[in-house]
């Protein structure tokens, strides 16, 4: 009997250590790191999840609940190692303040934050242990936005326009970024705010005219004035545009206004191959002669940002279901490097270690 005791005893021991170390390796990753609830339309509010870890973690069927119980749940993604992801949403957070939740699969919570009111356009941020209310987000930019097509000499009456291509797999919104012309101009670039879906175009209207017939840049700038995209011309034709010949291709030539569409054809074999490199800058000058038809390429990478934000997103459609407001996620951003302070895991180690030499301690005592 005693024997039959003390083997009990010591499965219990086994199975509590394993079920702690299992739930402190699956879950210590992963924190919420940001939360901006109270955005100004057309931006979306959203969470952004860490991960602490050297490891890619899969979020399938993860989900991120308010106090109310609205959910917006992952059907599939992945977290990078040591990255972030931006998950949005719409009128799921308060602004008067709530709870958001993350839940695994199993609905077991991995972490829970609990946020005030929240003012217009700010943000709730992690710093260390503590929280912190700012008045600039720190989402970070992203690539794949191209200049498409471009109106730099349209009918009287007409203005200049700009079209954009999202290359990417989700929706996304560009908020506070800039088109210019020509650096060094002199021209203060012209701030726009647009939304494009995945694999769309966008067209931006230009009020005032700001390209030259005779040849110019075109250049997207993001929120801190990076240059994303440029293009260069050096002539153009009343009514006709300038744009690439195929998506993302190497050549642009004149073609018919196509707002929003694919580009149509060249109207004659006016084109260019693009820079080999973003140092590869047109001249200065305003009179044409010294300006090729090109682009830049767009780094691979993009950096963390800590003044405004650009979202990347789609927003999810809400299903009730019962008392519960169900949404799918089917667009995040992730960034595959971390530089923000967040909570390490070595506490969590440190308790599985301990844990294990107090049972093994047990164990011997029992046996002993």
């Amino acid at each position: 009997m005693f024997i039959q005791t003390k083997q009990q005893i010591t499965i219990i021991l086994i199975l509590t250590i394993l079920f702690l170390l299992s739930n402190q390796q699956a879950h210590a990753a992963l924190y919420i790191n940001e939360i901006f609830p109270a955005p100004v339309s057309p931006n979306l509010e959203w969470v952004e999840l860490y991960n602490d870890e050297d490891v890619v973690v899969d979020l399938a069927n993860y989900t991120l609940v308010d106090d109310s119980n609205k959910k917006l749940t992952f059907s599939s993604a992945t977290i990078p190692a040591n990255g972030f992801m931006v998950i949005t949403s719409i009128n799921i957070l308060n602004n008067s303040g709530d709870t958001v939740m993350l839940k695994n699969g199993e609905n077991t919570t991995v972490d829970t934050i609990v946020y005030p009111s929240i003012s217009s356009n700010n943000s709730y941020v992690k710093c260390a242990s503590d929280w912190y209310v700012v008045s600039t987000s720190t989402q970070q930019s992203y690539n794949n936005i191209y200049i498409s097509e471009v109106m730099v000499a349209p009918e009287t009456s007409e203005k200049e326009w700009i079209e954009f291509y999202n290359d990417n797999e989700y929706d996304v919104t560009l908020t506070d970024w800039f088109i210019d012309d020509i650096e060094g101009s002199g021209s203060a670039p012209k701030k726009i705010s647009v939304s494009i879906g995945p694999k769309q175009y966008a067209v931006i209207e230009i009020s005032s005219a700001i390209f030259n017939n005779s040849g110019d840049s075109v250049r997207l700038l993001d929120f801190e004035e990076n240059e994303k995209d440029v293009f260069s011309y050096k002539s153009s034709e009343k009514g006709n545009t300038w744009g690439w010949i195929e998506i993302k291709g190497k050549k642009f030539c004149l073609q018919s206004p196509s707002k929003n569409k694919t580009n149509t054809a060249c109207l004659q074999d006016q084109t260019s191959d693009i820079l080999d490199s973003v140092d590869e800058k047109p001249s200065s000058s305003k009179t044409g002669v010294d300006i090729s038809i090109s682009r830049a390429n767009q780094p691979l990478i993009s950096s963390i940002r800590y003044t405004s934000y650009a979202i990347a997103v789609t927003p999810p459609i809400i299903i009730p279901q019962s008392n519960v407001t169900h949404q799918e996620i089917r667009g995040v951003t992730t960034t595959a490097y971390g530089s923000k302070q967040v909570p390490s895991t070595l506490p969590l180690l440190a308790a599985s270690y301990s844990l294990l030499s107090i049972g093994s301690l047990v164990i011997k005592m029992i046996y002993s």
